[in-house]
């Protein structure tokens, strides 16, 4: 990634930012016979057709740009996390009783592929009235080798690797509106989960949670 595209810090990096580039390119490098191309040319036709004044001036196909990236605002290490709430076997580290409050667990992982999909939306308004919703639907592959993920109180908190390759592909109505390929960057380091972690198991009681007072 270039400097003035993504953060310095990987725990910060965004669905966006993996993007960015492609996107970019996609704006300015556009051609008829290729698949992305035809998936932005969708996005545009439908956004300036349907919704947005179209002129010559008014920076239109710019405007969607940005709207694009403010659907993808959606942080890397949530997305992981995401695909690691569906692994049952995490589930243990939930248990109380094995993993007394505090108990910070290291847990070694096998050289894995993880994937998370999501369906992210924005909403085009004017004059504070929705005009229409564009609905997004974007795959990222996390690609690990050597890594180890750090466990407390039954919420993912960090993962160190040796190396992680991302991937991402973002799509509207069944086009290919951008792609980032596994091999244009590798992350080392470890990604953190943010100062509360993410659970384990977002849709159960917490095991954890403080009493609530009398």
């Amino acid at each position: 990634m270039t400097a003035d595209t993504a953060p310095t810090s990987a725990s910060s990096l965004t669905l966006g930012d993996l993007l960015a580039t492609a996107l970019q390119e996609r704006l300015e490098q556009a051609t008829e016979d290729d698949e992305q191309a035809e998936g932005w040319a969708t996005l545009v036709r439908r956004t300036l057709d349907d919704v947005l004044p179209r002129t010559a001036e008014d920076g239109s196909e710019h405007r969607v740009a940005r709207m694009v990236r403010e659907a993808m605002d959606v942080p890397v290490p949530r997305l992981l996390a995401s695909a690691w709430q569906r692994y049952e076997p995490f589930r243990q580290y939930r248990d109380i009783e094995d993993y007394p409050p505090g108990t910070e667990t290291e847990v070694p992982l096998a050289d894995h592929v993880a994937r998370s999909v999501v369906e992210p939306e924005v909403d085009v308004m004017a004059g504070g009235t929705v005009l229409a919703t564009l609905r997004f639907e974007a795959e990222v592959t996390f690609t690990f080798e050597g890594a180890v993920l750090t466990i407390r109180d039954g919420r993912f908190r960090s993962v160190r690797a040796g190396t992680l390759q991302v991937a991402a592909e973002l799509r509207f109505e069944g086009h290919t509106l951008a792609r980032r390929e596994p091999d244009e960057e590798v992350i080392p380091g470890t990604l953190e989960f943010g100062p509360e972690g993410i659970p384990i198991d977002p849709f159960a009681d917490d095991p954890y949670a403080e009493p609530a007072p009398d």
